[in-house]
């Protein structure tokens, strides 16, 4: 698990945007507190794309994927935990807007 702090508040939601470096694999999504995700992931097939409920996030890839996952809303961030399946590879981005 990892955690994300300097929000400045105790974030009750969040826009989030994580995807791989000169790739189309991506993950745009919300999500609030209650773990409610309104989500589109798009994978290395162009024009492919799933959503996704749960409080996670996935980078798809032919050779596997990655999963981010909301761990908990913390008084001044969230923790985030990252798991992998098979051997996708690239360098992964993200950004994470938070709400009050």
């Amino acid at each position: 698990n990892v955690s994300y702090t300097g929000a400045g508040f105790a974030p009750k939601g969040a826009v989030v945007y994580i995807g791989v470096d000169s790739t189309s694999t991506m993950s745009f999504g919300f999500i609030d507190q209650s773990g409610e995700v309104g989500g589109i992931d798009g994978n290395t097939t162009a024009g492919t794309y799933r959503t996704d409920g749960g409080a996670q996030f996935y980078l798809l890839s032919s050779a596997g994927y990655n999963l981010v996952t909301f761990v908990s809303w913390d008084a001044d961030g969230v923790t985030l935990n990252y798991a992998k399946t098979s051997s996708p590879t690239g360098t992964a981005y993200g950004k994470i807007m938070f709400f009050r």
